[in-house]
This record gives C-alpha cells, sequence and structure tokens, in this order.
C-alpha cells in the first residue's frame, strides 16, 4: 500500500495528464457527435422551409386570384342594387343577364396544405428554431378557418339563389351572356321572356344580395390579411434560409 501511495505521489501529473486528454476526447468525440447532429437537423429544417415557402408562394397567389373575383361580384352586385333602385330593368336583358351570371359563380380556396399539415402533426413546428416564424405559421389555419366559413355560407345559399332566379330568368339565357365566356344556348332569348320586374321586387332575391354581399364583404376583409400574413411568412422563411 505505501508502494502504491508513493507511485502516486511521483506520477500524479503523468495520471493527471492522462485523465485529462480522455476527459477531452470524450467531450470532444460528444461535441462533434452534436454538431453533425444540429448540423443535419438544419439541414432538414432548411429543406422544409424551402418547401413550405413554395406552398405559401402558391397559395398566396390563389387567393389573390380569388380576391379578385370576390371584388367583381361586389361590383356587380352595386351595379344591381343601382338598377333596383332606379327601377331600371327595361331594355336591358343581355346586361343584366351578364351581371346575373356572376351569382353563378361559386369558387373554393384549396386549403390542403400537405407540407404545412406535417409540420403541425409530427411536432416539427416545436423545433422551429425562428420564435416569429412559429407564430405567424399558428395563425394561419385560424385565418383559414374563418376565411371558409363565409366561404361555405355563399356554397349553401347557392340553392336559394338558383330557385328565385329560375322563376324570373331562364338559365339559357344566363349562360349566353355568361360574364367569362360564352355558352350559345339552344333557345330563343323570348322563349321565356325574362321577368326583371318582377324578380327586382322579389324581397327573396333582395335578400339573395345582401347575404352574398356581406359574405363577399367578410372574405375580401380575411383574404387580405391572409395574403398579408402569408407574405410576412414567405419573407420570413426567406430571412431564415439566407442565414443558414
Amino acid at each position: 500500500m505505501k508502494r502504491i501511495f508513493t507511485t502516486l505521489a511521483q506520477k500524479w501529473p503523468e495520471y493527471l495528464l492522462e485523465i485529462l486528454v480522455i476527459t477531452i476526447g470524450i467531450l470532444g468525440a460528444f461535441a462533434l457527435n452534436n454538431w453533425n447532429e444540429n448540423r443535419k437537423t438544419r439541414k432538414q429544417e432548411i429543406e422544409l422551409l424551402t418547401n413550405l415557402r413554395s406552398d405559401f408562394e402558391t397559395r398566396v397567389e390563389e387567393i389573390k386570384t380569388i380576391q379578385e373575383v370576390r371584388s367583381n361580384i361586389l361590383q356587380v352586385i352595386d351595379t344591381l342594387y343601382l338598377r333596383i333602385e332606379n327601377k331600371e330593368y327595361e331594355n336591358r336583358n343581355n346586361e343584366l343577364d351578364s351581371l346575373l351570371s356572376y351569382l353563378y359563380i361559386s369558387y373554393r380556396f384549396n386549403n390542403e396544405f400537405s407540407s404545412l399539415d406535417m409540420l403541425f402533426s409530427s411536432g416539427g413546428i416545436v423545433n422551429l428554431s425562428n420564435s416569429e416564424l412559429k407564430e405567424t405559421l399558428i395563425k394561419w389555419p385560424w385565418l383559414v378557418a374563418e376565411m371558409l366559413e363565409e366561404q361555405d355560407r355563399i356554397e349553401n345559399q347557392m340553392s336559394l339563389t338558383t330557385q328565385v332566379l329560375s322563376e324570373y330568368v331562364l338559365a339559357n339565357n344566363l349562360y349566353k351572356n355568361w360574364a367569362f365566356s360564352k355558352i350559345h344556348g339552344n333557345l330563343s332569348d323570348d322563349y321565356f321572356p325574362s321577368n326583371y320586374k318582377g324578380l327586382f321586387t322579389d324581397r327573396r332575391f333582395l335578400d339573395v344580395l345582401a347575404h352574398r354581399k356581406a359574405n363577399l364583404a367578410f372574405n375580401v376583409r380575411d383574404g387580405k390579411a391572409i395574403i398579408e400574413l402569408g407574405n410576412k411568412i414567405i419573407k420570413t422563411i426567406e430571412q431564415e434560409i439566407s442565414n443558414q
């Protein structure tokens, strides 16, 4: 035992150096492994962000197109209100047929978002390094859900719109004056003469216009908010990718 203590007393610097070397080696190996894992994780995050950016660019452009359609329909409704208020329904069949054809337009925003859904379902959003990006991504589904509520209401009202219009105006005539492309019907315009006076004094039609305008106005408001948020997300993603 005395020999052991003597040896330790004489060679403790050597033993200490060996311990330090081993410790440093182990810590270095852990550090290198963590660095490799972090680099791998970051690479995967950049790939995910790149896909997200592409998807958001597509969604924003889609909403912009829908917004243009919504704005056009709102303008049409205001024109119809003007015609109703001024009792301007004589000798305007072609114009009114074209205006009413807008009421048959139904649109649906594609809310399927595979890359974002995967980010939420996998819990990957928790691991995003950019907290601002996390916050904006979480807001996106909520804003879209609000917009889809008005969109669903408009679609649910389509049956009433068709029912009311069909009592006074032949669909054949509306399609012949379709606002976006000419669809030539097989019947002449006077086969069943349009009764715009009756339509414009039917309170159900006025309700159709009021509901459509209100829901469209909410849709346009929500659409603007979504476009603004989408552009912010795209910009944040671009900055994050550039900082890799």
